[in-house]
């Protein structure tokens, strides 16, 4: 509130006070100067509520979109990573019905409890754009540990597809080698976008939040998976492995929906897509079966079969899903 504008005019309203001729114009001139002040001042106490209202649902709009992103996560079966996007909101959330509530209570405030409330409502809402910058840095930081831990886990799984070249295990290492190249490429695309979301323009943030949620899905799925498939617990393995093997029949479902649902042109095209799936999905399948049955000394020699056919399952479905999302 602009406290000098109220002393200028309480000032005038004094000058016409002094240099008034006689009582009567003297009391009408300092009426004037009393309602103006009056308008002046509830004109800016609208104003400042106004702005603080601004703030408000400007914060719902960032939810609603960060929801909307985490949605589309959810529906790429990247729950992980829809579950950081939703906690991102929650927050943020929970800072905006704050400085809602204050500023509600700012809009009923009478005349002798309104510098208070504005103090109030004004300490929220600052508090608002202090939790949406903190949100918005947040998720630039754990997309930076998301690329470094996919390095890290490259170089790793490139030591073990080394040893198994020295033991003459090319076609174990192979896969391997692939594993290596798939982490290292998500991992770069995340760190590419960290880079477009740190410059992003505060109007363009969201546009680069939602080319960005994917690759940092796709890269903590990634390092995931990898962390498990070179590890030596068998547990492990088997428990992502089988994730990926619903995942698959979960695409698979989506893309016969659209083949059931598509006409002329696109239903070849979705045929195609289907039929690369199921084949994708069913090589997967027996390699999991393989593991499964395998004992316990065995089932390592077999790993870099199903880390073959994931490889191919993926590579299907991205294709899929490009075509899925295509708007």
């Amino acid at each position: 509130m602009s406290h000098f504008r109220w002393i200028l005019i309480v000032i005038s309203a004094a000058c016409v006070l002094m240099a008034a001729g006689c009582a009567k114009e003297a009391e009408e001139k300092v009426a004037e100067a009393e309602q103006d002040l009056e308008e002046a001042w509830e004109a800016e106490k609208a104003a400042a509520i106004e702005e603080m209202q601004a703030a408000v649902d400007s914060a719902s709009e960032h939810i609603a979109a960060i929801r909307a992103r985490a949605a589309r996560l959810e529906a790429r079966g990247a729950a992980a990573a829809a579950e950081t996007w939703n906690a991102m909101a929650d927050r943020l959330e929970a800072a905006r019905d704050a400085a809602a509530r204050d500023v509600r209570a700012l809009e009923a405030a009478g005349a002798d409890a309104w510098n208070a409330a504005y103090d109030t409502a004004a300490g929220a809402v600052a508090k608002l754009d202090e939790t949406w910058e903190a949100e918005k840095a947040a998720i630039a930081r754990r997309a930076k540990e998301i690329a470094e831990a996919a390095s890290e886990k490259a170089a790793a799984i490139r030591e073990r597809a080394a040893e198994l070249e020295s033991a003459g295990a090319a076609e174990a290492a192979a896969a391997w080698h692939t594993l290596a190249d798939r982490v290292e490429a998500v991992g770069n695309a995340a760190s590419t976008k960290v880079q477009s979301l740190e410059t992003a323009a505060a109007d363009e943030w969201h546009a680069a939040a939602d080319t960005a949620a994917q690759a940092f899905a796709e890269a903590e799925d990634v390092a995931a998976h990898a962390a498990a498939f070179v590890g030596d617990e068998k547990d492990k393995f088997l428990g992502v492995a089988r994730s990926v093997v619903e995942a698959g029949e979960k695409d698979l479902e989506l893309a016969r929906q659209k083949l059931a649902e598509a006409e002329g042109a696109a239903k070849e095209e979705w045929q195609t897509i289907v039929a690369d799936l199921e084949e994708k999905q069913r090589h997967a399948a027996a390699e999991l079966k393989k593991i499964e049955e395998a004992g316990e000394g065995a089932w390592a020699e077999l790993a870099h079969g199903f880390v073959a056919a994931y490889h191919d399952l993926r590579d299907a479905t991205h294709r899929a899903w490009e075509r899925l999302t295509e708007v």
